[in-house]
Formats: structure tokens, C-alpha cells, sequence
């Protein structure tokens, strides 16, 4: 006897074309994400950046921030990630997130093309660029060897605001 795929069609016995497309919907998201989906941080330890407030945090001390979207299934995956990054490194290092369908100029200006994408920051100066997801692991390796190195003061800044 050949198994019956139950849902694939509406020529399946007890399937109408209503029940295939309630399974639909849930298999792929509306073109508008709902609140509920939108990756947010569930603790204070990751910092949600937009363009005005970005320039702040980078340009003192070391910054991760996660260039990434509301509908990305990694960028899912990754925050909870960057969130144990976050509580680990403590104030050794700060964690960001933009959203870059909110801030575009800046994943323009550090070239963003795939997301997630995750910037490292030391004073202002972009020290070391991830994409994909990583490990907890592999980053706060990277983080403290990084906020272990001096740099000079006068260190210019790798990010300038368009006005």
C-alpha cells in the first residue's frame, strides 16, 4: 500500500482548498511581518541602534552589532547568541543590533550585502567584519582579544554621519 501525503492538494479526500491554504500561511510568512516575529532582543545587554544613535556607541570602546532583519531566519538564530555574547563579555564590550531596512545608509556604508553581518568595533574603527551566524564561542574569543589591544587615541573614525 503506497502512503497518502494528506494536505498536498485538494483532490485529497477531506481537504479542502481553505485547510491547504491555512497550511500555507503557515509554512510562508505574510509580506508584512507580524509584531510577534520581528527579532528583538529579550534582554537589556543587546542595544537596538538606528542611524542617530549608532555613531554614539561605536566611537568608544568595543562594539559588536549585528546588521540584520526582521524576517531573517539566521538572524534569528543568531540573536539569542549574541545575547549570551552580550551577558559574557560584560562591560569588557557592548552589543548592537540594526535593523538595516530602518538605517540602509549604513549597511550601504559598510557594504553590507548578506545578513546577518556582524561589525566589530574598537573606538570607532571597524576592527573586524562576520557574516553568517557564529559561535558564542568564536565571538567572544575575537571580542576580548580585541578589547585587549591598546590602540592609539587618535584613532579616526572609520564611520561619518551624512548630515
Amino acid at each position: 500500500m503506497t502512503p497518502r501525503l494528506e494536505g498536498y492538494g485538494a483532490r485529497d479526500k477531506g481537504t479542502s482548498g481553505d485547510a491547504i491554504s491555512a497550511r500555507h500561511d503557515k509554512c510562508y510568512p505574510p509580506k508584512t511581518t507580524p509584531v510577534n516575529m520581528i527579532a528583538r532582543p529579550t534582554s537589556h545587554a543587546v542595544v537596538v541602534l538606528d542611524a542617530k544613535s549608532f555613531e554614539a556607541q561605536v566611537q568608544h570602546g568595543v562594539v559588536l552589532v549585528d546588521f540584520s532583519e526582521p524576517w531573517c531566519g539566521p538572524c534569528h538564530m543568531q540573536l539569542p547568541i549574541l545575547e549570551r555574547v552580550a551577558e559574557g563579555v560584560g562591560d569588557r564590550a557592548a552589543v548592537g543590533l540594526v535593523n538595516v531596512d530602518d538605517a540602509p545608509a549604513l549597511a550601504q556604508h559598510f557594504n553590507i550585502k548578506a545578513i546577518p553581518t556582524l561589525c566589530l568595533f574598537k573606538d570607532g574603527r571597524l576592527m573586524r567584519t562576520f557574516v553568517g551566524v557564529h559561535s558564542e564561542a568564536e565571538l567572544t574569543r575575537v571580542i576580548l582579544a580585541i578589547a585587549e589591544r591598546s590602540m592609539p587615541d587618535t584613532a579616526p573614525s572609520s564611520w561619518t554621519p551624512s548630515h
